[in-house]
């Protein structure tokens, strides 16, 4: 008798294949793959920018592609692409769409790659891919392969801990429980506005150098070359008020205004911001906007008037003044560029001239171009292919150039001409364009190795004679640092910055706190009121408040009414009474005062520390060498080496909010000048020479007294 061989199927195992089936089947419910813009969920290629509202007219990362790790690419799918294989490709978009559902997160193509990683994981163990088969053991191969390839490993490697923490383990579609957390250690995210290595330049900083504002300045009245104009004229608006990069970009055409005689700029500004208007600050502020604005008005007015008809006419190929009576016409290559807005022929074996198919010949040669009249037959081509690669030259968005906000291209101030920007290149001024975040970027510089606005013009940073780099941030930064500078309220620079929470100003501030401290000092009710104190200082204050009935802040202004910038932090002795008594004892001082989120004294302090531990050792040494008198140098060193450490341990605590005054206590025996003249001159009063183990003076008394010998 032959018995029959029955495979047991497990519950979990069971119940996770269910599961993985209803899990892909909700999947498919989702807004993606329904309405006029719905995505095929059987193509493996998903354009999911519809879904998405990004500043950006064409933003990266929305058009996803299911192909594998050794056949990926950035941008377009190559031709040679080897997608994601079943049963995991089905899986992996379900994953990608729950993870969006639950994170609403506008990256897609980030997660893409990490699933990508997983599958290849399964392949280098030699496991056919299935989600139902992850283990720990395979993520653990995963986030090898992060840390092999990419120099962003931790953001990988937190999204696949997210996968399979928020994802994976909560529809349970895999055979076994799974828990798992990534192990790779936090590192800075690769920026494309970081320059060079370090030693070299360092990186960029908040803040822009003013020499490459002054030459960004001579380029926007000295050059007539239109790249140079439009990223002179956008530096311009961002320097008009603090604004974001794509604030500016989305100015709409009409976006001057005035009131009261006062001219202004009406912004359409992030972050949760009301619609507002941020008047010029000053006249010349107001005429280099106006300067900006003519110059971008003509040279994108062809193109918006093209937009327009694209707009009210769509599916139908713009045709320039003079040109109508050719519609459906055949054309000749020289009226295609002209329709196309070009002052030059189209150039052979170029896309335009790839695209349009030819019909046949004219003799005609009013219909060529005039130094091009040779007197033989002209090409034709079709009035259809033309109208269809018009077409298709439009931007993605369109008819937005943001979105967000429903400005038209037709109504925007950066709708400008294809090919505006490229050097070398005829403009198709009847091709609208939007001019984007990244073209800016690369204007200023984020490609070390590119063209920009400053290797043009020949423009260096003296230091290092390379072309200056800035970022498209540093205007906002440069000029909410100058008015924290002026000491204006904090929600008046709020409201001037665009913002909906002062909260969000620190982040611009990069005025030193003792700015602050003047202020306070200065301008008495019109001052700052948010500067903490903990410590010693604290305490002080409060204790004044209660004997002498005034309030805190006049307690405070009592206390840093002297305050002078020193090495070692702030001091707060009053000279006008009389001079330090102190010989170079800041630390063992209780007028001696930090502030917290300052770098410097941040700095000092732990090279202080390190000063301090190594005279500690040395005078250690002296004492197992029998040297006498080294003991008082040991207990005083290992003391100043506590209250550095003390500082420091202030300074980096997070509960402590930048700004906020540091103290430290007092010692109870602080050495003084004076007490160090006096232990001298009684010394040198003994009649006796050798100092015997019973002598009155001693050795603790000459601690309190001798000085320290720590850096000047």
């Amino acid at each position: 008798m032959t018995a029959m061989i029955i495979p047991f199927v497990g519950r979990q195992e069971f119940g996770a294949d269910r599961n993985l089936v209803e899990f892909i089947a909700h999947a498919r419910t989702y807004k993606f793959f329904h309405g006029p813009n719905a995505v095929n969920w059987d193509e493996n290629s998903w354009d999911l920018r519809p879904f998405f509202s990004k500043a950006s007219s064409n933003p990266p990362g929305l058009v996803v592609h299911f192909t594998n790790f050794d056949t990926a690419r950035r941008g377009n799918r190559s031709a040679d692409a080897v997608d994601l294989r079943e049963p995991y490709l089905s899986a992996a978009k379900a994953m990608l769409v729950e993870h969006l559902r639950i994170n609403k997160e506008n990256g897609p193509g980030s997660m893409v790659s990490a699933l990508r990683v997983i599958e290849k994981a399964f392949c280098d163990l030699g496991i056919m891919p299935n989600v139902g088969d992850i283990t720990p053991c395979i993520i653990d191969r995963a986030q090898a392969i992060l840390i092999e390839h990419y120099r962003d490993a931790w953001k990988y490697g937190r999204l696949i801990e997210r996968l399979i923490v928020n994802v994976i383990a909560p529809a349970q579609i895999t055979k076994l429980p799974i828990s798992w957390k990534t192990s790779i250690a936090y590192k800075a995210p690769v920026r494309n506005d970081r320059v060079n290595s370090d030693g070299a330049r360092g990186r960029v900083d908040k803040l822009p150098n003013l020499k490459a504002v002054f030459d960004l300045a001579s380029v926007f009245h000295g050059s007539d070359y239109i790249p140079d104009q439009i990223v002179t004229g956008w530096f311009a608006l961002a320097m008009f008020a603090p604004s974001r990069v794509t604030e500016v970009l989305g100015l709409p055409v009409n976006c001057e205004t005035e009131m009261d005689g006062v001219y202004g700029l009406s912004w359409r500004p992030l972050k949760d911001g009301a619609a507002m208007t941020k008047f010029a600050v000053t006249p010349e502020n107001a005429q280099i906007a106006k300067i900006a604005i003519s110059r971008l008005k003509s040279i994108g007015e062809k193109s918006r008037i093209a937009h327009k008809w694209y707009e009210e006419n769509p599916g139908q190929l713009y045709l320039p003044p003079g040109f109508e009576h050719l519609r459906g016409q055949p054309l000749t290559l020289w009226e295609a560029a002209q329709i196309m807005g070009r002052s030059m022929p189209i150039q052979q074996c170029s896309s335009a001239d790839r695209a349009l198919i030819r019909c046949g010949w004219t003799v005609d040669e009013r219909r060529a171009h005039p130094e091009r009249r040779l007197g033989r037959k002209y090409v034709l081509v079709t009035f259809a292919s033309l109208q269809d690669y018009a077409l298709r030259e439009l931007p993605d968005s369109f008819p937005f150039i943001d979105p967000r906000n429903g400005l038209k291209g037709s109504d925007a101030l950066f709708c400008l001409p294809d090919e505006v920007m490229r050097q070398g290149a005829c403009t198709n001024h009847y091709i609208p364009r939007y001019f984007t975040y990244s073209q800016i970027k690369h204007e200023l510089g984020s490609k070390p190795s590119g063209i920009t606005v400053f290797s043009r013009n020949r423009l260096v940073d003296p230091e290092t004679e390379e072309p200056w780099r800035m970022n498209t941030h540093q205007p906002r930064h440069l000029l909410n640092t100058l008015v924290q500078s002026k000491y204006l309220s904090q929600e008046l620079i709020a409201f001037w910055s665009g913002r909906k929470s002062v909260k969000q100003n620190s982040s611009y501030n990069h005025v030193p706190q003792e700015a602050f401290i003047e202020a306070f000092l200065i301008l008495d009710d019109a001052a700052p009121q948010d500067i903490k104190v903990v410590g010693p200082l604290a305490e002080k204050i409060e204790g004044r408040m209660r004997k002498e009935s005034i309030s805190r802040n006049t307690a405070l202004r009592l206390e840093v009414g002297s305050t002078i910038t020193t090495r070692y932090g702030l001091c707060r002795h009053d000279y006008s009474l009389m001079p330090c008594p102190k010989d170079k004892d800041c630390i063992r001082c209780g007028e001696n005062t930090f502030i917290k989120g300052n770098a410097a004294h941040l700095k000092e302090a732990e090279l202080q520390l390190a000063v301090v531990r190594n005279a500690a050792k040395l005078a250690q040494n002296a004492v197992e060498g029998g040297r006498y008198g080294a003991k008082r140098w040991v207990d005083l060193h290992n003391e100043k080496a506590s209250r550095w450490q003390m500082a420091i341990d202030r300074m980096t605590d997070p509960a402590i909010e930048d700004g906020t005054l540091i103290t430290l206590p007092p010692t109870l025996k602080p050495q003084t000048k004076a007490g160090l003249s006096a232990a001298i001159r009684a010394q040198e009063a003994s009649a006796d020479a050798e100092v015997a183990e019973n002598n009155d003076f001693e050795d603790d008394d000459l601690l309190d007294l001798w000085p320290d010998g720590e850096l000047n």
